[in-house]
């Protein structure tokens, strides 16, 4: 979720993506930890998390949990839609469009999985529980919840 940023955080947030889109931070270089941005702007480390997760959210950046934080080649954030119904498949898709999201969509568990696996802009995925049996589609939200628990379900 994006909160307003205060000023402080709001100049540390342009200053970061005016580095990311002019290419002085290539695709793939890792920002210095969030302490060390925090101390080189003068800020609080809490202020850095929150610009941080809202260059994450505009596809800027991908934080990596124990790994750090990456530049990444911009994209729109994604929505994994898991559900089975052809027509409500395309309803939501319109819906995620509209809303200015990429639709991403699966009509079964194994191929959303996939999707999960080689797509990093998942940052959302919404699912049918009943796919085809709801013991499937709640055993399907636990695995995303251990294996990416920085995506929702």
């Amino acid at each position: 979720m994006i909160y307003d940023l205060g000023p402080k955080a709001t100049w540390v947030y342009t200053s970061l993506r005016d580095r990311i889109l002019s290419r002085e931070f290539t695709v793939g270089t890792k920002l210095p930890p969030h302490t060390e941005l925090a101390t080189q702007f003068g800020v609080a480390p809490l202020t850095v998390r929150q610009v941080l997760a809202r260059l994450e959210e505009e596809g800027l950046v991908l934080r990596e949990q124990g790994r750090g934080t990456f530049v990444r080649e911009h994209t729109t954030a994604a929505v994994l839609i898991v559900e089975d119904n052809a027509e409500m498949r395309a309803l939501l898709r319109v819906h995620v469009e509209r809303a200015g999201r990429r639709p991403l969509t699966a009509s079964a568990l194994s191929e959303a999985l996939q999707i999960l696996e080689s797509d990093p802009s998942v940052t959302l995925v919404f699912s049918d529980v009943r796919m085809p049996e709801k013991r499937d589609g709640i055993d399907f939200i636990r695995a995303v919840r251990r294996r990416w628990p920085d995506r929702a379900t």
